[in-house]
């Protein structure tokens, strides 16, 4: 582990048992993180978590304490690339508060989607779709508008970005208003009427994106 400024390391040690099979290891790392060095605790990179498959004794240091320094491993690492061939397998990693780890959380797929749309949402990207926003103009200048609700209750006010080129019909390209945690309005501005105005994803790249990412 590694913080922001690369001048923290905790590096920890495990043992393979039996090669090519699969095992559960678990890590304690002692006191948690610490204040001490270059951290980002905003929303940035804060740590990070590298397993290391080769090191030079410039990046090793003793295990099992937070050290100074920009290290990644000890003297006991083992060289996993000196063989053409040789295989590491990983999967189900999770980092988590606590001194007993638990088992690995397998979330369905719909809950995962969901925990995400917390924080970016899409709509569109579908050539020749169906008109995202339809509605009719008496004259010119108007602007028909649809209403969209997000899947669930993003994380604040998102920003909305309108991308790509849209396909229209007697109207400008779409626009965002009214944006909230829940939902927005989506309008195009009549160039004629009285006229049916509607705005279509041309392709996979015209897209309105809601995002509020850490």
């Amino acid at each position: 582990m590694r913080n922001t400024g690369g001048d923290r390391s905790y590096v920890a040690e495990y043992t393979i048992n039996a090669a090519n099979t699969w095992e559960q290891k678990s890590v304690t790392v002692s006191g948690g993180l610490i204040t001490a060095g270059t951290w980002n605790w905003t929303n940035g990179n804060g740590l990070s978590i590298g397993f290391n498959l080769y090191c030079g004794s410039t990046f090793q240091t003793t295990a099992g304490a937070w050290n100074t320094g920009n290290f990644f491993a000890t003297a006991n690492q083992v060289n996993v690339l000196d063989t053409i061939g040789n295989i590491f397998a990983i999967t189900g990693v999770q980092l988590e508060v606590g001194s007993v780890a638990t088992p690995f959380e397998h979330r369905p797929v719909g809950t995962e989607l969901a925990l995400c749309q917390r924080y970016f949402y899409r709509i569109g990207g579908v050539a020749n779709g169906f008109p995202l926003i339809n509605g009719f103009a008496s004259a010119s200048g108007q602007n028909p508008t649809n209403s969209i609700s997000f899947p669930v209750e993003m994380r604040a006010t998102p920003t909305a970005t309108v991308l790509g080129s849209w396909q229209t019909s007697n109207c400008t390209g779409p626009t965002v208003s009214f944006i909230s945690q829940h939902g927005a309005a989506i309008r195009v501005l009549s160039t004629t009427g009285p006229a049916e105005c509607a705005a279509f994803p041309n392709s996979a790249d015209d897209v309105i994106t809601f995002a509020i990412e850490l």
